[in-house]
């Protein structure tokens, strides 16, 4: 679907690679840590904020700090250390503005 659009080459590999984990039990390539690029890294943070957050029809949106404690207790693990560190010193209430009136790709530019 990608190929149809003139958009830059790293902004591609963001998309293509936030499915994948930290622990290299993600998909499409099973990339581990620093392999996965660090687009990838920011949008699988931020899709996943932006998801816990959001009113589901099959379940109930999660608050801001339940979302936060959730991407905290996958560190390492699901999401960059680096980059779950840096959101943990973010103050919760510009967060929150971020992700309630903001499209999620903005987390990035935040945080580098």
């Amino acid at each position: 679907m990608l190929k149809h659009y003139q958009i830059y080459d790293d902004v591609v590999s963001g998309i293509m690679s936030h499915h994948e984990r930290f622990d290299g039990l993600g998909y499409p390539n099973n990339l581990i840590g620093e392999e996965i690029p660090w687009q990838g890294r920011i949008i699988a943070i931020a899709d996943s904020l932006d998801a816990m957050v959001s009113y589901r029809h099959y379940r109930k949106e999660k608050t801001l700090n339940q979302a936060l404690q959730e991407i905290w207790n996958m560190k390492g693990v699901q999401f960059d250390p680096y980059i779950v560190n840096k959101i943990s010193k973010w103050d919760k209430v510009s967060l929150g503005k971020i992700l309630y009136t903001q499209p999620s790709f903005n987390l990035g530019r935040i945080i580098i």
